[in-house]
């Protein structure tokens, strides 16, 4: 077999990177580090954990789990099978992120330095660091054309090595072995379906791929090829698995603009197809599912207008089970929503995931449950018409209800917006605006396969908890998709990263 090494920035060719303009500045480690925990407790505590056992507050919420970075043992690596990561491979996935899993690309939104001091953070929170160093380190080969021989031959080594036992022998990731997947904490873990559009955890570039297969994800059951196949046959095998893959191409997490087109007329809300929204531009927005799992929406459409006064914010996702669902214990119903930073930031941005107490967020949530009540309340006795209970005199009278006497937005039985306003200082914190203050209108429909959903608000309030605007200014935008039917509800949904929304002057 050929000898095989992976090559990528060096940390000295980062280190000078990061560094270029400030040479005479260059912090030293303990710098560094201290700069990195302080970033780590910002934005990756919330899911990590304090100490980096991946025990954070949201982490019930993910899978698969977030890592547990006192262990040492990374999936994505530029090194044998049960070495350390590099800090290029650890520098390259904060970059990146990890597409199919909660962990998100910091490319966007935090510098080249900031995220060399993460890496350097991280390490500090495993003792095997300190003792070790990387290992097997490989160089990867010049990528050899895809012939269809070489498809053929991959097609081949797919069977051969057993690889449809797990992801199945199409590539749908349905394989016999796939139910009783375990990973090395116990966890179910999900074979990649390779069908999908790439995705792959560790990128999906042909030497990624080509990567993975020669070092094997460490804590999964996927092993490591290297001495088993040759070079030829682990290319092959890469041009094989890549020809599995959807054409869509895949979406990157960060870098989108939602143009707000200034226009002397805005639509009513309830007429997403007028021809003053065929005009704007629109803006393909990839979410991610903090539960992983076939079906999950992964892109949202969105476009936006305002006329010097109010904004409108369009959006489309697919979904081929709406749900209102609303009463039943069983049911959950569809639902999206826009957050904006209440202040914008002058450092760093508010953690992407409902802020935090220094950098609180504004959430324009819009509910299909709700939508559905403009039409007409409904209750118990529409679900169930002959129902026979007790009779209770004073269901509407505040005084016996407390939750109506407290302006409780889902016990009304009046209804006057389908978008909830509400506001969050971090995970498990968000508040609704009382009632006085609920300044948010909107509109759902469900048709030919999809939602859509136009939310309204005036761009500038009196409310010191609503978030601001200004025509030719530009503010961080995050979206939420909630799937009813899939079982979404509360933290349990699709999200993106912070995009940018732009108003045109």
């Amino acid at each position: 077999m050929t000898r095989t090494s992976i090559a990528f920035l060096t940390s000295t060719a980062i280190a000078g990177l990061l560094m270029v303009g400030v040479a005479r500045d260059k912090p030293s480690q303990d710098e560094l580090i201290a700069e990195g925990k302080a970033l780590y407790e910002q934005y990756c505590l919330t899911c990590h954990g304090a100490a980096g056992a991946g025990d954070g507050e949201m982490a019930y919420l993910s899978h698969p789990k977030p890592r547990d970075l006192t262990e040492g043992v990374y999936k994505v690596r530029s090194t044998q099978s049960g070495s350390v990561p590099t800090d290029d491979d650890l520098y390259r996935v904060i970059s990146n992120g990890m597409p199919g899993t909660s962990m998100p690309a910091w490319k966007g939104d935090l510098t080249n330095r900031q995220r060399w001091a993460l890496a350097q953070y991280v390490k500090s929170l495993s003792p095997r660091f300190a003792t070790e160093k990387p290992e097997g380190a490989l160089r990867v080969s010049a990528v050899p054309a895809a012939t269809d021989s070489m498809l053929q031959l991959g097609k081949r080594i797919y069977a051969a090595q057993g690889c449809g036992q797990c992801h199945g022998a199409t590539g749908k990731g349905d394989g016999p072995s796939a139910r009783n997947l375990r990973d090395a904490k116990g966890y179910p873990i999900v074979p990649y379906d390779f069908t999908q559009s790439a995705r792959f955890k560790g990128g999906s570039a042909p030497r990624d791929i080509y990567r993975t297969f020669m070092t094997g994800m460490d804590g999964t059951p996927m092993p490591s090829y290297a001495g088993t196949l040759t070079d030829k046959e682990s290319w092959a095998l890469t041009h094989y698995v890549l020809s599995l893959v959807s054409k869509e191409p895949a979406i990157p997490d960060f870098g989108h603009e939602i143009v707000a087109a200034r226009v002397s007329r805005l639509p009513d809300i309830a007429a997403p197809m007028d021809s003053v929204w065929s005009g704007s531009k629109v803006s393909i927005i990839p979410v991610r599912p903090l539960w992983d799992r076939p079906g999950a929406v992964d892109r949202v459409q969105a476009k936006a207008l305002h006329d010097g006064r109010t904004l409108q914010i369009y959006l489309t996702w697919k979904e081929q089970n709406p749900s209102d669902g609303y009463a039943r214990v069983q049911e959950f119903r569809d639902a999206v929503a826009v957050q904006f930073p209440v202040r914008q930031a002058t450092g760093t941005k508010a953690f992407y995931g409902m802020g935090d107490a220094q950098n609180p967020v504004n959430v324009w949530m819009w509910r299909a449950d709700w939508q559905a009540d403009l039409a007409r309340f409904r209750d118990l006795f529409a679900l169930y018409p002959n129902i026979a209970i007790d009779w209770y005199p004073f269901v509407t009278d505040p005084t016996f209800v407390p939750a109506l006497r407290r302006g409780n937005l889902n016990a009304t039985t009046l209804r006057l917006t389908s978008v909830e306003d509400l506001n969050a200082t971090g995970p498990s914190s968000i508040t609704s605006q009382i009632a006085s203050k609920q300044n948010v209108r909107g509109f759902g429909a469900w048709y030919e396969g999809a939602w859509h959903v136009v939310i309204q608000r005036d761009l500038r309030t009196s409310d010191a908890e609503d978030a601001q605007f200004a025509p030719g200014a530009e503010t961080p935008i995050a979206f939420g998709v909630w799937q009813g039917a899939q079982g979404d509800r509360n933290g349990q949904k699709s999200i993106s990263i912070w995009q940018t929304l732009r108003l045109e002057p």
